[in-house]
């Protein structure tokens, strides 16, 4: 295989670095010798979990990131009340929702188990009073 971010017979995202990139694997047959390659075009996105302040949310992590069947939320909230946590695909459609109740000055946790995703991008939404706060997740 040839391409940015191939080593060996592997293709690593992280080392390929954002945006579009052309892969192509050759292959030779050992009994005949005939030659072949294909080429497939690579998408490498940006997941920075990267938050924007909400009204008395101090604290937004994610993890594991990427997940493969599970992810925990943990949210540090200044004031209590309710968010509303959604989780879509990357096409927009609703692929989970739950209403947390924050607690003051707690660790606020919610473990959310979607065994059924496909692997990809999906975007996280928790909403409090007016605001969102949107962060990036990709599922393995």
């Amino acid at each position: 295989m040839l391409g940015p971010g191939v080593f060996g017979s592997k293709f690593f995202p992280d080392s390929a670095g954002v945006g579009r990139h052309s892969i192509t694997y050759y292959y030779t047959n050992p009994m005949g010798g005939c030659t072949d390659s294909s080429s497939k075009s690579i998408v490498v996105l940006q997941c920075d979990n990267s938050i924007t302040a909400a009204t008395g949310i101090r604290k937004v992590s994610v993890f594991p990131s990427p997940f493969i069947q599970d992810f925990n939320l943990a949210i540090e909230s200044e004031q209590s009340g309710f968010s509303t946590i959604q989780l879509y695909d990357a096409t927009g459609n609703l692929k989970y929702e739950s209403v947390l109740e924050l607690r003051m000055n707690e660790l606020n946790q919610l473990n959310i188990n979607i065994p059924d995703l496909c692997h990809g991008l999906y975007f996280l939404n928790i909403q409090r009073e007016n605001e969102t706060i949107k962060l990036k997740l990709l599922k393995n």
